[in-house]
Protein backbone atom coordinates (compact mmCIF):
# COMPACT_ATOMS: atom_id res chain seq x y z
CA UNK A 1 0.00 0.00 0.00
CA UNK A 2 1.52 3.58 -1.22
CA UNK A 3 0.60 5.08 2.17
CA UNK A 4 0.61 8.55 0.83
CA UNK A 5 -1.84 8.06 -2.01
CA UNK A 6 -4.26 6.51 0.60
CA UNK A 7 -3.93 9.34 3.00
CA UNK A 8 -4.64 11.12 -0.17
CA UNK A 9 -7.13 9.47 -2.20
CA UNK A 10 -9.16 7.49 0.47
CA UNK A 11 -9.00 9.43 3.42
CA UNK A 12 -8.55 13.51 2.21
CA UNK A 13 -10.97 13.19 -0.47
CA UNK A 14 -13.20 12.22 1.08
CA UNK A 15 -13.23 13.11 4.34
CA UNK A 16 -11.77 17.05 3.83
CA UNK A 17 -12.09 18.22 6.99
CA UNK A 18 -10.23 18.25 10.88
CA UNK A 19 -12.52 15.78 12.86
CA UNK A 20 -12.26 17.02 16.50
CA UNK A 21 -12.03 13.53 18.12
CA UNK A 22 -10.16 11.88 21.18
CA UNK A 23 -7.49 10.16 19.95
CA UNK A 24 -7.56 5.73 18.93
CA UNK A 25 -5.30 3.88 20.76
CA UNK A 26 -3.43 1.13 18.33
CA UNK A 27 -2.08 -1.75 19.92
CA UNK A 28 0.60 -4.13 18.77
CA UNK A 29 1.21 -7.35 19.80
CA UNK A 30 4.01 -7.18 22.31
CA UNK A 31 2.10 -3.98 24.36
CA UNK A 32 -0.98 -6.54 24.63
CA UNK A 33 -0.80 -6.26 28.67
CA UNK A 34 -3.63 -6.53 31.61
CA UNK A 35 -2.14 -2.70 32.78
CA UNK A 36 -2.72 -1.65 29.47
CA UNK A 37 -5.75 -2.81 28.63
CA UNK A 38 -6.96 -1.29 32.12
CA UNK A 39 -5.10 2.22 31.67
CA UNK A 40 -7.24 2.10 28.25
CA UNK A 41 -10.38 1.27 29.30
CA UNK A 42 -9.65 4.69 32.14
CA UNK A 43 -8.91 6.63 29.00
CA UNK A 44 -12.04 5.98 26.81
CA UNK A 45 -14.33 6.33 29.63
CA UNK A 46 -13.19 9.85 30.83
CA UNK A 47 -13.22 10.42 26.97
CA UNK A 48 -9.34 10.85 26.27
CA UNK A 49 -9.57 7.90 23.74
CA UNK A 50 -11.93 7.14 21.14
CA UNK A 51 -11.67 3.54 21.26
CA UNK A 52 -8.93 0.63 21.20
CA UNK A 53 -7.63 -0.93 18.37
CA UNK A 54 -5.25 -3.87 17.62
CA UNK A 55 -2.28 -3.59 15.33
CA UNK A 56 -1.95 -7.19 14.52
CA UNK A 57 -3.38 -10.47 13.45
CA UNK A 58 -3.02 -13.70 13.41
CA UNK A 59 -4.73 -16.54 11.43
CA UNK A 60 -6.11 -19.81 13.38
CA UNK A 61 -7.27 -23.07 12.75
CA UNK A 62 -10.50 -24.09 14.43
CA UNK A 63 -11.68 -27.21 15.91
CA UNK A 64 -13.58 -27.79 12.39
CA UNK A 65 -10.84 -27.62 9.84
CA UNK A 66 -11.59 -24.10 8.77
CA UNK A 67 -9.53 -20.88 9.59
CA UNK A 68 -10.21 -17.87 11.02
CA UNK A 69 -8.14 -14.38 10.72
CA UNK A 70 -8.54 -12.88 14.11
CA UNK A 71 -7.26 -9.12 14.96
CA UNK A 72 -5.56 -9.16 17.98
CA UNK A 73 -6.92 -11.20 21.64
CA UNK A 74 -6.38 -10.34 25.12
CA UNK A 75 -5.83 -12.80 27.79
CA UNK A 76 -7.89 -13.15 30.77
CA UNK A 77 -11.23 -12.52 29.01
CA UNK A 78 -14.06 -14.73 29.15
CA UNK A 79 -15.11 -15.97 25.98
CA UNK A 80 -18.62 -17.42 25.31
CA UNK A 81 -19.06 -20.78 26.26
CA UNK A 82 -17.96 -23.38 23.51
CA UNK A 83 -16.77 -20.57 21.59
CA UNK A 84 -14.30 -21.70 19.43
CA UNK A 85 -10.92 -19.47 19.38
CA UNK A 86 -9.27 -21.75 17.47
CA UNK A 87 -5.08 -22.52 17.67
CA UNK A 88 -2.52 -20.51 15.62
CA UNK A 89 -0.77 -21.56 12.89
CA UNK A 90 2.94 -22.01 13.39
CA UNK A 91 5.48 -19.50 11.47
CA UNK A 92 2.68 -17.41 9.92
CA UNK A 93 2.59 -13.57 10.90
CA UNK A 94 2.06 -10.28 9.44
CA UNK A 95 5.10 -8.10 8.97
CA UNK A 96 5.53 -5.15 10.69
CA UNK A 97 5.07 -2.92 7.32
CA UNK A 98 1.45 -4.44 7.85
CA UNK A 99 1.35 -3.56 11.40
CA UNK A 100 2.24 0.02 10.40
CA UNK A 101 -0.32 0.19 7.41
CA UNK A 102 -3.08 -1.32 10.30
CA UNK A 103 -1.93 1.60 12.50
CA UNK A 104 -2.44 4.37 9.39
CA UNK A 105 -5.76 2.63 8.53
CA UNK A 106 -7.30 4.27 11.63
CA UNK A 107 -6.69 7.83 9.73
CA UNK A 108 -9.92 6.77 8.33
CA UNK A 109 -11.85 7.10 11.62
CA UNK A 110 -10.04 9.69 13.84
CA UNK A 111 -7.14 12.74 12.86
CA UNK A 112 -5.14 11.62 15.87
CA UNK A 113 -3.32 7.96 16.85
CA UNK A 114 -1.05 6.51 19.55
CA UNK A 115 0.81 3.80 18.62
CA UNK A 116 1.63 1.44 21.84
CA UNK A 117 4.33 -1.09 21.40
CA UNK A 118 7.61 -2.84 23.02
CA UNK A 119 9.34 -3.26 19.49
CA UNK A 120 11.56 -0.33 19.26
CA UNK A 121 14.72 -2.75 17.46
CA UNK A 122 16.19 -0.58 14.63
CA UNK A 123 16.07 -3.28 12.40
CA UNK A 124 15.65 -2.67 8.21
CA UNK A 125 12.20 -3.24 7.58
CA UNK A 126 11.22 -2.87 11.19
CA UNK A 127 8.70 -0.84 12.90
CA UNK A 128 10.96 1.91 13.72
CA UNK A 129 12.47 2.26 10.73
CA UNK A 130 9.50 2.33 8.91
CA UNK A 131 7.75 5.24 11.47
CA UNK A 132 10.72 7.45 11.01
CA UNK A 133 11.68 6.60 7.53
CA UNK A 134 8.28 6.41 5.50
CA UNK A 135 5.64 7.68 8.29
CA UNK A 136 7.14 10.45 9.31
CA UNK A 137 7.94 12.41 6.08
CA UNK A 138 4.49 12.09 4.97
CA UNK A 139 3.01 12.94 8.75
CA UNK A 140 5.25 16.65 8.58
CA UNK A 141 4.39 17.75 5.18
CA UNK A 142 2.64 20.91 5.20
CA UNK A 143 -0.09 20.26 2.99
CA UNK A 144 -2.30 18.12 5.60
CA UNK A 145 -1.65 19.99 8.70
CA UNK A 146 -4.19 17.80 10.24
CA UNK A 147 -3.35 13.68 10.95
CA UNK A 148 -0.96 12.83 14.05
CA UNK A 149 0.58 9.94 15.21
CA UNK A 150 2.49 9.18 18.68
CA UNK A 151 4.35 6.42 18.34
CA UNK A 152 4.66 5.54 22.62
CA UNK A 153 7.06 3.02 23.19
CA UNK A 154 7.62 0.59 26.03
CA UNK A 155 11.40 -0.36 26.73
CA UNK A 156 12.15 -3.59 27.37
CA UNK A 157 13.18 -3.61 31.07
CA UNK A 158 10.13 -0.43 32.14
CA UNK A 159 7.12 -1.50 34.10
CA UNK A 160 4.07 -2.48 32.89
CA UNK A 161 2.49 -0.43 35.41
CA UNK A 162 4.69 2.15 34.86
CA UNK A 163 4.07 2.03 30.82
CA UNK A 164 0.06 2.51 31.33
CA UNK A 165 0.98 5.19 34.19
CA UNK A 166 3.16 7.26 31.86
CA UNK A 167 0.39 6.25 29.04
CA UNK A 168 -2.58 7.67 31.47
CA UNK A 169 -0.76 10.76 32.13
CA UNK A 170 0.23 11.84 28.83
CA UNK A 171 -3.30 11.07 27.47
CA UNK A 172 -4.62 13.15 30.08
CA UNK A 173 -2.41 16.78 29.65
CA UNK A 174 -1.51 16.42 26.27
CA UNK A 175 -2.84 16.35 23.01
CA UNK A 176 -1.65 14.40 20.14
CA UNK A 177 0.02 17.05 17.83
CA UNK A 178 0.12 17.19 14.15
CA UNK A 179 2.87 15.30 12.70
CA UNK A 180 5.01 12.43 13.99
CA UNK A 181 6.59 11.85 17.43
CA UNK A 182 8.09 8.90 18.88
CA UNK A 183 8.45 8.48 22.43
CA UNK A 184 10.23 5.56 24.68
CA UNK A 185 8.89 5.37 28.30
Amino acid sequence: MDIEKFINESIMSHIPKFRETAPIIIVDECANHPEIDKAIQYLIKNKLALIRREAWSQLRKMSDGTFAHWEGYRRGIPLPEGFDLGVPIKGWSISDKQVIQNVIANFITADRLVFLSENTRNNIGGLKRILFEEIQPILEKSNHNRFGLLALMKKGKTKWEHYAAELKIIMSKETVKVGFEYRVI
